[in-house]
């Protein structure tokens, strides 16, 4: 796949391609060529849904969330809701609220 597309296109688009061959080559394994000719065909397709629109994109932590999450429930004792406030850079209100959403104790007023 010849990148000249990317003369051409939106900075966005260039960033979004390169960020997805980066991660098909590191974390799937693919060779460059083959990982920079899927990114372009991902881009594409991102284009095809949604061109011409203003899309907004959240955060990383909406998609990751869930981790921090379950690694807060593995890590609940029953009375370290303080420690888990520090380490996990959150307010205790934060945790009981996580907790009370996984039905662990009922969240307080």
């Amino acid at each position: 796949m010849n990148a000249s597309w990317k003369l051409t296109a939106r900075p966005l688009l260039v960033e979004l391609a390169d960020a997805a061959a980066d991660v098909l080559r590191g974390s799937v394994g693919l060779e460059h060529d083959l990982a920079e000719h899927a990114a372009y065909l991902i881009v594409r397709r991102i284009c095809h849904i949604t061109g011409g629109t203003q899309v907004y994109v959240p955060k990383e932590d909406s998609i990751t969330r869930h981790e921090r999450d379950d690694a807060i429930m593995a890590s609940w004792n029953g009375g370290n809701t303080r420690e888990l406030a520090r380490q996990f850079g959150l307010t205790e209100n934060c945790i009981g609220r996580i907790l009370a959403q996984r039905g662990e104790r009922p969240q307080k007023p």
